[in-house]
């Protein structure tokens, strides 16, 4: 058995295993980086890290949509002004190559509000472009 290994089965065997924890982290050496590769390791995460960022900034940059050209505000629907009624509502329109909304899905919001929404959003108009779908979000507050 070598030095090291009979100081640490001895540390075993005279203080039990859970205090041996302890004493074995003061008996191993650390283990030494040279300073080379710590800074090697740091600029490949570095370059790693801004490679993953500049490349969610790229996928998140055409996130803008297409430009709106004409857009209608919807009516606050009676019902809901009377029931003190407020929130927003988020819908998915298909947007045809022309700018036309073709199709509304809801997503969220208080069904007293979604129909006024839809209505409203049915008769945007959009920039000529490829068809695609948009994500937009309308609120609606009593002082609508």
């Amino acid at each position: 058995m070598s030095g090291l290994s009979q100081s640490i089965t001895e540390v075993i065997f005279r203080f039990g295993w859970q205090r041996s924890c302890t004493l074995l982290a003061d008996l191993i050496p650390p283990r030494e980086i040279p300073v080379s590769k710590l800074f090697f390791k740091s600029r490949w995460l570095f370059g790693l890290l801004t490679l993953i960022l500049g490349f969610a900034s790229f996928i998140h940059a055409d996130d803008t949509g297409r430009k709106l050209k004409s857009k209608v505000s919807p009516q606050y629907p009676d019902l809901a002004r009377k029931m003190n009624v407020s929130g927003s509502v988020r819908l998915e329109l298909l947007v045809a190559a022309n700018g036309q909304v073709k199709s509304v899905k809801p997503l969220g919001g208080h069904p007293l509000l979604i129909d006024a929404a839809e209505n409203a959003v049915k008769q945007w108009k959009y920039e000529p472009g490829a068809e695609g779908t948009e994500v937009v979000e309308i609120r609606f507050n009593t002082g609508n």
